[in-house]
């Protein structure tokens, strides 16, 4: 053969070997783009499936978390309930107890307030009493200083009685008299000293005297004369118009030692 021939054939070994080989590319580039096509779809199919489960696990996952948010949540709101109600309960107990106890100590308290008014109102009465008693207690203690303070007053007529038994006597019938006052008394000597005085002034006749009595001094004022006379009567009203109490004694039924028939005397006794 020659060498046309086999260049000619070579060429188209060559042609035929290129054809294959393109017609290999092809079909490898054709089995790599359906290879990674089919890749890619497996891909896709395996990522949808993933995110599928995932968002089935999200969803199952929410719902058990939903399910046990909610069973504790009611759980809990069940316990608070419980708790709730138990601690209300045992308020309630304390505050009925403190109730109790408050009414308890407001009775106790009344009747305590009670006795302590009654206790009071009978303080106040026996204090009343004790006042009364003592207002009583201090009369008659003032009474009694007021009587005691009057015996040792020493009588004295004041100036009204001294002038109107002045001007009384001056106009009265007039004669001789005799004052005499217990000898061992002073007040006695005092206020006969006195009336002496008065008398004399008024122009009578008078003498001053002591004079002992046998057994108890006599009392108070006393005009003794035999029989009355207008000169005694005179005195006896001039002596009680000015507020002088004067007693008239007949000194016939006395043992006072008057010689002289018509001699008056008035006695000053011990003050009553």
């Amino acid at each position: 053969m020659d060498a046309t021939k086999w260049f000619h054939l070579v060429g188209l070994i060559s042609a035929v070997a290129l054809g294959i080989g393109f017609v290999t590319a092809l079909v490898s580039v054709g089995l790599s783009w359906r290879v990674n096509e089919t890749q890619k779809t497996e891909l896709a199919r395996l990522s949808h499936d993933k995110d599928v489960q995932i968002a089935k696990a999200r969803t199952d996952g929410e719902t058990r978390l939903g399910i046990e948010t909610a069973k504790v949540r009611q759980d809990a709101q069940t316990k608070i309930e419980i708790e709730t109600a138990k601690v209300r309960a045992e308020a309630d107990e304390k505050i009925e107890q403190v109730r109790a106890d408050a009414q308890k100590d407001a009775a106790t308290a009344r009747v305590r307030q009670d006795e302590i008014a009654l206790e009071l109102r009978t303080s106040n009465k026996e204090l009343a009493s004790a006042q009364r008693a003592a207002d009583i207690a201090r009369l008659d203690l003032q009474k009694h200083l007021n009587e005691v303070a009057e015996r040792q007053r020493f009588r004295q007529l004041t100036p009204v009685q001294r002038a109107g038994l002045l001007e009384r006597l001056s106009v009265a019938p007039k004669g001789a008299a005799t004052v005499s006052y217990v000898s061992s008394n002073p007040e006695s000597n005092s206020f006969a000293v006195e009336l002496y005085g008065v008398l004399k002034e008024a122009g009578w006749s008078v003498a001053l005297g002591a004079s002992q009595h046998l057994g108890e001094n006599p009392k108070g004022l006393l005009l003794w004369e035999r029989a009355t006379t207008p000169r005694g009567a005179g005195l006896i009203q001039a002596l009680t118009a000015v507020g002088v109490p004067v007693l008239a004694q007949p000194n016939d039924t006395l043992s006072v030692g008057i010689n002289d028939l018509n001699s008056l005397w008035l006695v000053v006794g011990v003050k009553p």
